[in-house]
């Protein structure tokens, strides 16, 4: 009876084991010395912090306890979420890693567009209707939107206000602003009480109506009616633009 030949695959195996935990092991070890000298290096401390040279506003105080710091263990979200919360005119705030030993901030500034009176609050909208601030005094070349329905309790810096008598009013300053031809005027107040008799007072008195219905181009016509020149704005009280052809309502 012929003999049986011996199995090479148990060897085989036990071979390969060894070898993949000694590879394993020699892996680790690497892993384990290359951690701790990115931690302890004085090559990733953090030397400096960059900031935006546009972003003057934000404080250099406020990131120096990063100095001195692993770059490898700082939480950047965390320290975004706290700039952010702090410096509500700042956004898309990013603060990012720049190795070996930096750290970079960069976000867009937010800049006071209106503001609306909420109860006892002057509260300061950029042109999104992000809140800047909520304890400001009224300030001269800002358009005072009033008539809003917003509840001072959401008040929050860096959140928009996302009504729609409000955004409403935002769009037809923003519209109102960019028009060349009306470059000469500015709004002093819009009122959006009530959306289908919408009403904004210019500085030199004239007050013009509107409603939320095609804004854009009652805002071009309402170009068209001021740069002819030929309204005698002592005369004119207001010019109704909620029809076909513009109404002139004299005083």
């Amino acid at each position: 009876m012929a003999r049986k030949k011996k199995s090479t695959t148990q060897p085989f195996v036990i071979k390969f084991i060894l070898i993949t935990l000694l590879v394993a092991g020699i892996g680790f070890g690497i892993t384990s010395g290359l951690i701790y000298l990115f931690r302890h290096t004085e090559y990733f401390r953090i030397q400096s912090v960059i900031i935006d040279p546009s972003l003057q506003f934000i404080n250099k105080k406020d990131l120096r306890n990063l100095i001195g710091k692993n770059i490898f263990e700082i939480d950047l979200k965390a320290v975004q979420r706290r700039l952010s919360y702090k410096y509500s005119q700042a956004s898309e705030l990013k603060v990012m890693k720049s190795f070996p030993n930096r750290i970079a901030v960069v976000a867009k500034q937010r800049f006071p567009f209106a503001q609306i009176q909420i109860k006892d609050h002057i509260v300061t909208l950029d042109e999104d209707g992000v809140v800047l601030s909520t304890d400001g005094d009224a300030e001269k070349g800002l358009p005072l939107i009033a008539g809003v329905r917003a509840d001072s309790r959401r008040l929050l810096r860096g959140m928009p206000l996302d009504g729609t008598d409000i955004q409403t009013a935002l769009k037809i300053a923003n519209l109102f602003s960019t028009d060349k031809s009306l470059s000469s005027h500015s709004i002093d107040t819009v009122n959006v009480e009530n959306l289908s008799k919408i009403q904004f007072t210019l500085s030199n008195g004239l007050v013009i109506i509107l409603d939320r219905n095609n804004i854009d181009r009652r805002i071009k016509v309402l170009g068209v009616v001021l740069s002819q020149g030929k309204l005698d704005m002592k005369q004119v009280k207001y010019v109704d633009l909620r029809f076909k052809e513009p109404i002139i309502g004299k005083k």
